[in-house]
């Protein structure tokens, strides 16, 4: 039997996730990092993508898009500003809105509209996590 451990996923909204796993791997601000049991503490800031978690074997996908996650001694906890896991997700409009982001950025004005910029770069990186994490 594999060595478990607490992890809990939160939004604003609800708790999407609370029990004992085998693993989890999160999309961390400065690159993607992996949690087993035993890992040592950290907080890291989540930017916009597939958080995965293998729970009883089975691995399962979340899109979330940012937040924080804390590693501490008796598990991990995820704070994210929105998430949906796999089953919930639904692809034909992850994927419109992924067309959206795209045709916004390809018309702004980089320098001129940074803030617009960023707000439709962000989106496209949530539409991004949402297919990703719905694939079957």
């Amino acid at each position: 039997m594999a060595e478990k451990f607490k992890f809990e996923l939160v939004t604003p909204e609800r708790r999407l996730v609370a029990g004992e796993v085998e693993s989890v791997t999160a999309p961390g601000e400065i690159g993607e990092f992996g949690v087993l049991p035993g890992h040592r503490p950290l907080l890291s800031l989540l930017k916009p993508g597939v958080l995965t978690f293998e729970q009883d074997g089975r691995p399962q996908r979340v899109a979330i898009a940012g937040g924080y996650a804390e590693v501490s001694e008796t598990g991990v906890r995820v704070l994210a500003e929105t998430a949906e896991l796999s089953p919930e997700i639904d692809l034909a409009r992850a994927e419109a809105a992924l067309k959206k982001a795209e045709a916004r950025i390809a018309e702004l004005d980089p320098m001129a509209q940074a803030v617009n910029m960023a707000q439709a770069i962000a989106a496209r990186d949530r539409a991004k996590a949402r297919i990703l994490a719905s694939a079957k």
